[in-house]
């Protein structure tokens, strides 16, 4: 069986989970957006983690209403 693992950026193992450093290292070196369309796609990008994060959370506990 699988000890660890990268799901969504998070490294998942038995001691808990995790967020993988080499994203966060990734993110920290980003050069600021020079064009509209560069700030227009990096919205984007945090919308779509927003709503998959609301609907991991309605999926893992069907109990919490946003």
């Amino acid at each position: 069986m699988v000890k660890k693992g990268i799901v969504l950026s998070h490294m998942i193992s038995s001691d808990g989970i995790e967020v993988d450093k080499a994203n966060i290292n990734l993110i920290a070196n980003l050069s600021a957006p020079i064009y509209v369309k560069d700030v227009r796609y990096f919205f984007e990008h945090v919308g779509f983690i927003i709503d998959l994060f609301k609907i991991s959370v309605k999926l893992l506990n069907p109990c919490i209403v946003f």
